[in-house]
């Protein structure tokens, strides 16, 4: 695999030559930003056993989608001025955090060993909710030698120092209506998750139904964010961390609920347990 950042240089170096009034570390941030589009899927083939690869690259996934979340946390804190570098203007934080995230996520890519994974980060599949899942990586790497190894690792350690202030980005453009069928379009592989998945669509549907008899409204706008955070949700192991303890018997008892204010409190409380765990 091509190093990124050994390439981006040399492609930076090459335009700088050609145009001397580009900045170069602008010139840089946007060829590292090109060749990693460009580069997205690739990273090294894991060694192992079939069943530890498996395992491995769910896990790696995992990794590189929580480290861009947290990316996307920092960018907006940047943006808002919440987060701010002596003598360094906007742009130039904007670029420098880019080059951290992507030396964090290229160290990721670069590691072969499908034990490694499984090793070290196998639990972050059993978490949904961003401040748990960074509170666990802070304490694996905290007294890692891996981390004391490469500093990359350390960076991202610095990145999870506090979860209790990371507040994942939401996409409020995405509306109830919309997130309902967008859960219609997601297809899962294993009968398993398939099966959890419309056990969640059927209690959204009790939800609604719920809605329209009730006289108090506490507890639905909240519903509705946590329902929409997990309709949308791609990755099965959303579903199976959150939600595997619906069954069919619950749902049969969770109509004959007659208060619709209660029904909708229980949704309220489902949804934030699952969504948060």
């Amino acid at each position: 695999m091509k190093n990124l950042f050994k390439e981006a240089h040399k492609m930076a170096r090459k335009i700088k030559a050609k145009y001397n009034n580009v900045d170069y570390k602008v010139q840089f941030s946007l060829c590292l930003s090109f060749l990693n589009k460009k580069g997205d899927t690739e990273m090294e083939e894991l060694k192992g056993s079939e069943k530890q690869i498996k395992w491995a690259i769910d896990i790696r996934k995992d990794l590189i989608l929580f480290v861009d979340e947290l990316e996307k946390i920092k960018m907006e804190r940047i943006k808002n001025e919440d987060y701010k570098i002596k003598d360094m203007s906007k742009g130039e934080m904007t670029e420098r955090c880019k080059r951290k995230f992507e030396r964090i996520r290229e160290e990721i890519r670069n590691i072969e060993s499908a034990k490694f994974f499984i090793d070290n980060f196998r639990y972050i599949l059993e978490h949904n909710s961003l401040d748990k899942k960074a509170f666990y990586i802070n304490q694996k790497l905290k007294d890692s030698q891996f981390t004391k190894e490469s500093r990359n690792w350390t960076l991202l350690q610095g990145e999870t120092q506090a979860p209790h202030r990371l507040k994942k980005n939401k996409d409020y453009s995405i509306s109830y209506e919309e997130a309902k069928k967008i859960a219609k379009e997601i297809k899962f592989s294993d009968n398993w998750t398939s099966e959890i998945k419309e056990n969640v669509i059927e209690i959204v549907k009790i939800f609604d139904d719920a809605v329209k008899q009730a006289t108090n409204t506490e507890y639905i706008e909240k519903t509705v964010e946590y329902i929409i955070e997990t309709l949308i949700q791609k990755n099965g192991q959303f579903y199976r961390n959150g939600f595997a303890d619906i069954k069919k018997k619950e749902i049969e008892n969770y109509k004959k609920i007659e208060s619709a204010e209660r029904k909708i409190e229980l949704t309220y409380l489902l949804f934030k347990k699952g969504v948060e765990c």
